[in-house]
């Protein structure tokens, strides 16, 4: 990425950010409020647990399923690491922890090369 011009990498990370945010549309849940809240609790070095996102984020308000409720949380929480990513929050999934071990899930560790 060193020899990509300044202007191509800020349009690259312009359409990830769209990208992510219709992503986390899709799978139901209100993206605004996901990458709002994921942002300010990492910028505040706090947690929100995958149950928390889901409850709180998810449009149809559906009760938390531990196999489909964990899924679309952590997928949406992928998409939030990039869209934190391509708007100078590196590593926002850190915030978001399994509710029982307070650490990060099994999908967080696959966005850790976004936080350089």
């Amino acid at each position: 990425m060193s020899a990509a011009k300044p202007e191509v990498i800020a349009q690259g990370k312009a359409l990830l950010s769209i990208n992510c945010k219709q992503y986390i549309e899709a799978q139901g849940f209100d993206a605004g409020k996901l990458l709002g809240i994921i942002a300010a609790k990492h910028l505040a070095n706090e947690t929100i647990s995958y149950k928390e996102v889901y409850e709180t984020c998810h449009r149809r308000n559906g009760k938390w399923g531990k196999e489909i409720g964990m899924a679309a949380a952590r997928f949406c929480t992928g998409a939030a690491s990039i869209w934190g990513w391509a708007n100078g929050h590196p590593g926002m999934n850190d915030a978001v922890v399994n509710a029982h071990t307070k650490k990060r899930g099994d999908g967080a560790a696959a966005m850790d090369y976004l936080k350089d």
